[in-house]
């Protein structure tokens, strides 16, 4: 019997645990996800919500900062660029805040959230430990490439 489905309002999503694959979950235990979990985190969000872990920044700065963390690697176009922070903001990973200086001009400040900054954490770790691993793989002679 299916538990009773989540209200729309907490946006999770039910996942049924099969016999046979390897996890330590009893077969037929019901695991509830949030949606975020079950996506990668898009290249483009690590380098803007990297671009802000230090202090607030607004769309353009955000835009040269993440082309610079990323060598100059991720041109962020504008329309990508803000269609990326309004995904962001919508996740709960970046919030929009008032000007730092409290004048008038038109660029969004935009923050991280205690929310954003795990999101982060953990895609760093992740990436940690598949350099580490590809770095181990890398270092041991090749097996099975053609000369």
């Amino acid at each position: 019997m299916l538990p009773s489905r989540p209200s729309e309002e907490n946006r999770l999503s039910i996942l049924r645990v099969r016999p046979g694959v390897h996890h330590s979950l009893q077969a037929g235990t019901f695991l509830f996800l949030d949606p975020v979990d079950l996506h990668p985190m898009k290249r483009q969000w690590l380098y803007i919500l990297a671009s802000v872990a230090e202090a607030p920044s607004y769309g353009r700065a955000i835009r040269d900062d993440a082309l610079a963390l990323s060598g100059n690697r991720l041109p962020l176009w504008p329309a990508e660029l803000y269609r990326s922070l309004s995904d962001l903001v919508d996740r709960g990973w970046l919030k929009e805040i008032p000007r730092p200086d409290g004048s008038k001009r038109r660029e969004r400040f935009y923050t991280l959230t205690p929310p954003g900054r795990a999101a982060l954490l953990d895609e760093l770790a992740h990436l940690e430990r598949l350099a580490t691993q590809t770095r181990v793989w890398l270092s041991k002679p090749p097996t099975g490439l053609a000369p």
